[in-house]
């Protein structure tokens, strides 16, 4: 026991470490009674403890006074007591006893857990063995749990303190240590055998004379090896879902209580939880905040790592270095081993590092009774350049201020991220996780995670963002060797788990239907981040009469993939507001779905979240069908720049390779050989690459050239009013729709806007005139192709507007191509049966 009982053997200490040479002249304190003693001897009594939560305890110096609680191990005859001792009055001698620095300064004390077996004491107590140092643990009833080093657990321990410092030191320290509580085993060949009690017990506080700590129960998993590995959390693109506390489904609450159970099963350094981006930034509080409430939330929640997303940026570098700043308060690192700061010298790789941290992390775990080093690389995407503000990224004469190793082969991500993993395994790294914002589903190929593992070796496991995939399967290196790709989707669907073993590792996706418990004190400051905006968020601006969905329950954004009632709701606001021929709304900037009932601020903010504003440009012909092609190039295949419109009608043709050349950093450069954007009409007329066009849209795309429309950029602006693009869309619903969404926006499929070419079989070997206005087409993949919903809202200008409300907008009507496909039989069949599969996937996940 160390000194921490007056019962104990070395009872006596001092304010500085007694040694041979100052033993005459140091004058030896006693410490005080340990929580046992002081129950037996009637001069305290414990505070029983049942249930989880947050408990305060008060060591001797104030009012109260001082109190200690007790927990029994369920199914066992053993407790823990739970005291607070610093290194004041009777317990000064505290600082000699477990100091390191030789001046007893270091020592301020903290929380000290002790342990008792009940089922031994009385055997123990009339042989007066109970004190005896040299004995087990399974023949010793009453002694400290601390954190010792693994495979090294001792009686007289030389640690014994628990604070928020202690956890910190757990977490950074190259040797692994425990502070897993357990319970006993023991037996006469083993006496030392003992197991994870399920229970933890976490200082909240640093040395104080009141500190909280939390406790935690843990159900014991049938695997008895499970408490011996090391656990990772991560989640990826949660996009501020997870700050809602009334949530039935997971919320940065059920993040901590699944961090917290791992750290009680097998220890605080045995656990990590891991962000792979996209976190700060998607619903309401987050754009308020600027990303400062997430960042909170998960600092919160326990975080260790995070990897920049390209939605970390949107708020601007400076202000995502505030945010790198904020994490680091809560013991959150950043890495990207690719983010360069351009405005460094270059002296080679990871010379110019965007963040504070290098791109790699090194933890020691212990798995299977052996210390094992695990490095974490960070890779953010180079897609961040065009996918987020460009603007961000540029300094006042336009130069390129930051780099994400871009090119047009990706040699240069490759090569980085196979720098990082040398470095990682010459440090002594068992193993190589790779936390990546990369993605797979219409993302840019040679920058996907999967091209990043086919053109590297070394890593072991990549856990990705970006696509909103949920992921779990083996791709094989450039050596062959197979490397675990996992991601959990999107909105915090789901929390992914790392469980590595000695030899491997296990992976498993917890859903809010495998976890219902959230951390109580989490919930609790999820609250106040929502009272902190309530009255603006709850304030009711409309309402409507249909739902206009987001994504799929897969994960897929169906904007980025098709025609929807949302894209032309946003579109058709921004042709309003703006009296323009054409507006135009990238499938990426729609975030959230709208549902039946009323809408507040906070329903139509979450909608839109950049912040981005309405502005009009000249445009000609040319660059709309340039745009157009842009945004089809990766059909079927989902993509953010999928153009909803207004005004304008267009058939994609998906059998046609898309020919779009784009630079370094993903933007547009040109088109080769044929197009696959065909039949595009303005009104209703054919498109004229010549003349030109008054489009509405938001500055992200139309002045930045975000998405990668670069064939914007320099377009004459003719009208900046400076209004964002969530009023835009509140004040469309409330004088256009008169305050009301509904009719012309039925089908959650879209107006016919966008029709999608099908495959038809030859007709007696005749070849198909791809200029005859007759081809198959099915409107969107999806829509009623007897709509086109040429209007905003679908209607007749004058049904919703006051005044000269159609303000210059020109009906889009039936199309001679699309009339034709809705009298060919054959395409209609087809259109029917993609119509059917479409609704069924939204019929499931309503």
């Amino acid at each position: 026991m160390h000194g921490l009982s007056v019962m104990a053997s070395g009872a006596w200490g001092s304010d500085i470490p007694i040694t041979r040479e100052n033993i005459d002249e140091v004058t030896e304190i006693p410490t005080r009674l340990d929580p046992l003693c002081s129950y037996l001897l009637g001069f305290s009594t414990p505070i029983e403890i049942t249930e989880e939560g947050t408990y305060t305890a008060q060591a001797s110096k104030s009012e109260p006074g001082y109190r200690f609680y007790s927990i029994q191990i369920p199914g066992t005859d053993e407790y823990y007591f739970i005291e607070n001792r610093l290194t004041q009055g009777f317990d000064k001698g505290l600082c000699g006893i477990y100091s390191k620095t030789g001046d007893g300064t270091d020592v301020t004390g903290g929380l000290v857990v002790w342990h008792l077996d009940a089922s031994t004491w009385d055997t123990c107590l009339e042989d007066n063995t109970v004190n005896t140092p040299d004995h087990q643990p399974a023949y010793m009833p009453v002694y400290l749990e601390s954190y010792d080093a693994i495979g090294e657990r001792s009686v007289m321990t030389r640690d014994p303190f628990r604070t928020t410092g202690l956890y910190s030191e757990l977490q950074r320290d190259s040797t692994a240590f425990t502070d897993t509580l357990q319970c006993f085993r023991g037996t006469v060949d083993d006496p030392n055998e003992r197991t994870a009690s399920g229970i933890g017990v976490f200082a909240l506080d640093g040395a104080q004379d009141a500190a909280d700590f939390k406790m935690v129960l843990a159900d014991i998993p049938d695997d008895a090896d499970a408490a011996d590995a090391a656990t990772i959390l991560f989640t990826n693109d949660v996009h501020g879902a997870g700050l809602d506390p009334a949530s039935e489904g997971l919320t940065y609450a059920s993040v901590a209580a699944l961090k917290l159970e791992a750290r009680t099963l097998a220890g605080t350094s045995n656990a990590t939880l891991i962000d792979a981006g996209d976190a700060v930034q998607g619903n309401a509080l987050a754009t308020l905040s600027k990303g400062s409430i997430p960042v909170d939330a998960m600092g919160s929640a326990d975080y260790d790592i995070a990897v920049p997303g390209n939605h970390e940026f949107d708020y601007g570098v400076g202000t995502l270095k505030e945010l790198e700043d904020q994490a680091a308060d809560w013991g959150i690192a950043y890495l990207a081993a690719n983010a360069d700061d351009l405005t460094l010298e270059d002296q080679g790789p990871f010379s110019r590092p965007l963040f504070d941290r290098p791109g790699l992390a090194m933890h020691r775990y212990i798995a299977g009774g052996k210390p094992v080093t695990v490095a974490f690389i960070g890779i953010a995407t180079p897609e961040t350049l065009t996918k987020s503000r460009p603007s961000n990224f540029q300094d006042e004469e336009g130069n390129t201020i930051v780099g994400f190793c871009e090119d047009e082969t990706g040699q240069a991500l490759y090569e980085r991220v196979q720098q990082s993993v040398d470095a990682a395994r010459q440090s002594g790294a068992n193993y190589v996780i790779a936390v990546g914002h990369l993605g797979n589903r219409g993302v840019t190929p040679r920058w996907s995670s999967k091209e990043v593992i086919a053109n590297t070796s070394g890593i072991d496991v990549l856990i990705d963002g970006h696509s909103h995939e949920q992921e779990n399967e083996y791709v094989a290196d450039a050596q062959g060797n197979d490397v675990l790709l996992v991601q959990t989707g999107t909105q915090l669907s789901s929390i992914g788990k790392i469980t590595l073993r000695d030899g491997g590792f296990d992976v498993e996706l917890v859903t809010s239907a495998d976890y219902a418990k959230k951390d109580a004190d989490v919930t609790a400051a999820l609250e106040r981040y929502q009272d902190e905006f309530a009255e603006i968020l709850n304030e009711e601006v409309a309402k409507s009469q249909v739902i206009m969905p987001w994504e799929t329950e897969e994960g897929l954004r169906l904007a980025t993939v098709g025609e929807t009632n949302l894209g032309d709701l946003a579109a058709d606001a921004y042709r309003s507001a703006m009296g323009a021929d054409i507006g135009l709304m990238n499938a990426g900037g729609l975030r959230a779905p709208i549902e039946a009932g009323t809408l507040t601020y906070g329903d139509i903010l979450s909608v839109q979240p950049f912040g981005n504003t309405i502005v009009m440009a000249q445009v000609t012909g040319q660059q709309l069908l340039d745009a157009l092609e842009m945004g089809a190039r990766l059909h079927p295949e989902s993509c953010n720049g999928l153009l909803q419109v207004s005004g304008l009608t267009y058939q994609i043709d998906p059998s046609v390779p898309s020919g779009v050349v784009t630079d370094a950093s993903g933007a547009f450069v040109r088109v080769d050989g044929e197009r696959r954007v065909k039949n595009v009409t303005v009104g209703e007329a054919p498109i004229d690459p010549n003349a030109t066009y008054t489009v509405a849209s938001h500055n992200f795309m139309l002045v930045e050239g975000g998405d990668g429309m670069s064939m914007f950029k320099g377009c004459p602006i003719i009208s900046d009013e400076g209004t964002t693009d969530v009023q835009t869309l509140i004040d469309y619903i409330q004088r256009d729709l008169g305050g009301e969404i509904g009719e012309g926006y039925l089908d959650q499929n879209g107006a016919g806007r966008i029709t999608i070419a099908q495959a038809s079989e030859p007709d007696d070997g005749h070849e198909d005139d791809s200029s005859d206005s007759g081809d198959d087409i099915a409107p969107g993949g999806t829509g009623d192709a007897s709509n086109t919903g040429g209007e905003p809202g679908g209607t007749e200008p004058d049904n919703h507007m006051e005044g000269e409300a159609s303000n210059g907008l020109a009906a889009t009507g039936d199309g001679p191509a699309l009339k034709a496909a809705c009298l060919a039989s054959a395409a209609a069949f087809l259109a029917v049966i993609v119509i059917a599969a479409r609704r069924a996937t939204l019929s499931r996940r309503r």
